[in-house]
């Protein structure tokens, strides 16, 4: 969840931010996303919590689950995150939409698992059922991806490491010379900064959607999985850009980037220094180096911090239904063993119904899950790697994490640049 600001702390300074034109700032489009029906059909017919294994954690473990049998607690948790603010989320709709279809499939069970009144004294159900045909479960249906399809901001993932290479004096360093494409871009952000003075030195942040962004951005997480090689091809992944700001320098630009990705199965934030040359140097092209990419203690707040807190809450709420019909069923079944003929039967349909009320909203729910995992998330987002396979290509810039770290790796640090990059700053 998002950390508050409390009542006695001190405010930040506010960055000021650079002035961009409307039109140089992408703002994304929602697409219609084709859903794998098989692959969810098969996912939906394994009984258990077979799906539950792909779903990513967090490396802050600050997320609480709810152990008790009470239906009512859990949907509250559920209106309570539909109602917290979540920063930079882009399919913030899609994640309220099926947080209130889960609150829909919920008030479906609790309404038609309603169990019969029984009268003991003369062992009849007072009123009877008046209908005991199968009953009709149409209404358990998840409506959030209709005719196969649903509408999300996709993901673009950017993994330039065929032009990432190794500083041969520095081998510490990984390097990215930017193309054409990119350099236009650049070139564009130096001209709106033109104007700013190198003897402020103060930070100044720029727009998510600016383009520069997913340049500086996608470049560092490149260039982090090339200095840990390991089976995966990608071990950092499903990236989001939460934060970008930037010091004018009198010799360079440096940007310090604020990322969420999932790592080794954890999602964390990690924060980024990536260094730019602001003059061209004559026969040489501009590129861009990796001074800092490390994982921190912060706590998540993006679209997949979210969609994991609503995961969260449908995990406990799953097995708050499984306890609530595993006690309707043994009332059942104390109205079935005491009771002969007719009404014996009755008690005997009003399991049947039981099973299908249950077993109609785990599947809607389960639809839900699978759901946001398909289109918000990488496939197998929650893989994993040996350790012993892992082989760091630059030991000088690669420092091991320490044992107490949930995602236990290793973080790119470059002491020498870091020293000169906190002088920029001052």
């Amino acid at each position: 969840m998002p950390r508050l600001r409390k009542k006695n702390s001190k405010r930040t300074k506010v960055c000021p931010e650079l002035l961009l034109p409307k039109k140089l700032i992408k703002t994304p489009r929602k697409k219609r996303v084709k859903v794998d029906m098989i692959k969810m059909e098969h996912l939906e017919s394994i009984e258990g919590d077979y799906i539950l294994q792909f779903i990513p954690s967090k490396t802050t473990r600050d997320e609480e689950h709810l152990v008790t049998k009470k239906i009512d607690v859990h949907t509250k948790a559920l209106k309570k995150l539909i109602t917290t603010s979540f920063s930079f989320v882009r399919n913030y709709e899609f994640l309220i939409s099926s947080a209130k279809e889960v609150l829909r499939l919920v008030n479906c069970y609790i309404k038609d698992s309603k169990l019969q009144p029984f009268n003991y004294t003369w062992k009849v159900y007072d009123p009877p059922r008046k209908d005991y045909k199968p009953p009709n479960v149409s209404a358990y249906t998840c409506n959030l991806a209709k005719n196969g399809y649903a509408s999300v901001y996709t993901n673009s993932w950017i993994h330039p490491e065929n032009v990432l290479f190794i500083d041969h004096m520095e081998p510490s360093l990984i390097k990215h010379p930017l193309n054409q494409k990119e350099s236009k871009i650049w070139l564009e952000f130096k001209k709106l900064d033109k104007g700013n003075s190198v003897e402020v030195k103060e930070e100044r942040s720029i727009n998510i959607s600016y383009p520069l962004v997913g340049v500086i951005g996608g470049f560092a997480v490149a260039a982090f999985n090339k200095a840990c090689i390991k089976k995966v091809e990608h071990n950092l992944h499903d990236f989001e850009y939460m934060e970008c700001k930037y010091v004018k320098d009198t010799e360079d630009y440096l940007f310090y980037m604020t990322i969420e990705a999932i790592e080794e199965g954890n999602l964390g934030v990690y924060e980024a220094i990536v260094v730019c040359p602001r003059a061209d140097v004559v026969g040489t092209s501009l590129q861009l180096t990796l001074l800092k990419f490390v994982l921190t203690d912060r706590t998540p707040v993006g679209a997949k911090a979210m969609a994991l807190s609503l995961f969260s809450c449908m995990r406990s709420l799953c097995k708050a239904l499984e306890d609530d019909a595993e006690e309707k069923a043994n009332e059942i079944s104390r109205i079935h063993n005491s009771t002969r003929g007719m009404i014996r039967g009755q008690a005997y349909r009003e399991m049947s119904f039981l099973g299908y009320f249950e077993c109609a909203v785990m599947k809607g729910i389960r639809r839900v899950l699978y759901l946001n995992l398909e289109l918000l998330f990488e496939p197998d987002c929650t893989r994993r790697n040996d350790p012993d396979d892992w082989f760091v290509l630059n030991s000088s810039s690669m420092v091991p994490r320490n044992n107490g770290t949930p995602c236990y790796d290793y973080d790119n640090y470059n002491q020498y640049l870091m020293a000169r990059s906190a002088l920029a700053k001052k």
